[in-house]
């Protein structure tokens, strides 16, 4: 039971972590208004990679559920 209720907040701090440092990093970028492709890109690839992370780590865990 115990074990249950930790992986649960585990599950969502990585989901609202995820998220934070999603927004984080979209404040960042609009706070230094950065110019530039080179900065525009890194920021988009820092933010679609994190997006991709999050979909990939509740699928699996979905998935997992299923085979439980």
């Amino acid at each position: 039971m115990i074990k249950k209720i930790f992986r649960f907040l585990a599950e969502y701090f990585v989901f609202l972590g995820g998220l934070l440092f999603i927004f984080t990093m979209g404040a960042i970028y609009a706070f230094l208004q950065p110019e530039g492709t080179l900065v525009n890109i890194t920021f988009l690839i820092i933010v679609v990679g994190w997006i991709i992370f999050l979909i990939k780590y509740f699928w699996d865990l979905v998935e997992k559920d299923k085979k439980a």
